[in-house]
């Protein structure tokens, strides 16, 4: 007999266009560790930028010293206690696909995350949408259970 129980997950972070260009594939996952690993993965993603002044707060495009600063999505984990996993798709011909999180299930030996990328309602396609590549993109957040964790991911269409 398998123990096999589903663990409660948040999600912390999804876009459909801010995901690796570097991911490959049908799905690949990143477990951020430590606060380290989590701004590397959120370095290789594009999430944007945000403008601030000398001491790092958040001001205008005008004020005097302004600067660029990569935007981070703003929940904190307590590494301690949880696991951060991010989901990628890599590159999409167009807009419209996103990352679905169906559920994490704590079993014997592992963790397992099943994930699936859903593609574009037809309803979705536009002139805009068929012309622009997507890198789809799920951060989750689960309970720090100390055991190795598998995505399986599938592909699905609408």
């Amino acid at each position: 007999m398998t123990l096999e129980e589903k663990i409660v997950f948040k999600e912390i972070y999804s876009s459909e266009t801010a995901g690796m260009e570097l991911c490959e594939g049908s799905g690949m996952a990143l477990i951020a560790a430590n606060e380290e690993t989590l701004k590397s993965m959120y370095e290789q993603m594009n999430l944007g930028f945000n403008h601030i002044d000398s001491q790092g707060n958040p001001c205008s495009s005008i004020s005097p010293g302004a600067v660029l600063s990569k935007r981070y999505p703003p929940y904190k984990p307590d590494f301690e206690s949880e696991i951060i996993m991010g989901i990628f798709a890599g590159e999409k011909p167009i807009q419209g696909y996103s990352i679905l999180v169906d559920q994490v299930v704590n079993t014997e030996y592992q963790i397992v995350v099943y994930a699936k990328l859903k593609g574009p309602e037809f309803a979705e396609f536009g002139a805009m949408g068929l012309s622009a590549a997507s890198y789809p993109v799920t951060i989750i957040s689960f309970p720090q259970l100390y055991k190795p964790v598998r995505l399986e991911f599938t592909n699905i269409t609408t």
